[in-house]
């Protein structure tokens, strides 16, 4: 074949090259399923420079890089092992990411247990309903003044014949009152 013919690339070939790299770009680390990543086989040694098909001269890029890296031929490829290792520390990441979101999450709902434990013992009930944001209202309270305030609050709102779902209101008002000084 003279030099510069382009033989096409078998498709175990391809799945083969795209697999050893991590189905990455191996300039940029652009990874399949990536919005507007479409991944492509690049020769090292460029066609027109004689190279050829083998698995050694083929690597996994994005159309961006490898539409401007265009025919050239590139000697300093990063390595298998580089992306690899990059998509590791991806993973990584990412899981960590996981994980912090997870413990934020059964966080909240254990906040969301608190305040509801709460607002059932001041109501003296065993399941209660919240206002929209009610929650969210409550734990904010708990936060600047205490979980031991709000039930306070919680049960001076009952003792005072505040129904369950103004209740939101008479913490408020409390909270507000509290902040102005008026309430020792």
């Amino acid at each position: 074949m003279p030099k510069g013919s382009r033989k096409g690339i078998s498709p175990s070939l391809r799945w083969s090259v795209f697999a050893r790299d991590g189905f990455s770009c191996r300039y940029c680390g652009a990874q399949a399923g990536q919005e507007g990543v479409e991944l492509v086989i690049d020769h090292v040694i460029s066609v027109v420079d004689g190279g050829d098909n083998r698995f050694d001269n083929l690597v996994t890029a994005c159309n961006k890089c490898n539409g401007g890296k265009s025919g050239r031929s590139l000697h300093g490829a990063p390595a298998a092992t580089d992306v690899i290792n990059r998509i590791k520390g991806k993973t990584k990441l990412i899981r960590d990411q996981a994980k912090a979101l997870a413990d934020s999450i059964q966080a909240a709902k254990e906040r969301d247990q608190q305040i509801t434990n709460i607002k059932c013992a001041a109501y003296d009930v065993t399941s209660t309903s919240f206002e929209s944001g009610e929650r969210t209202i409550a734990s904010r309270i708990a936060a600047e003044f205490g979980a031991d305030t709000l039930m306070d609050w919680y049960r001076s709102a009952a003792e005072n014949d505040c129904p369950e779902y103004k209740a939101v209101r008479y913490i408020c008002g409390c909270a507000k009152r509290h902040r102005e000084g008026s309430v020792p």
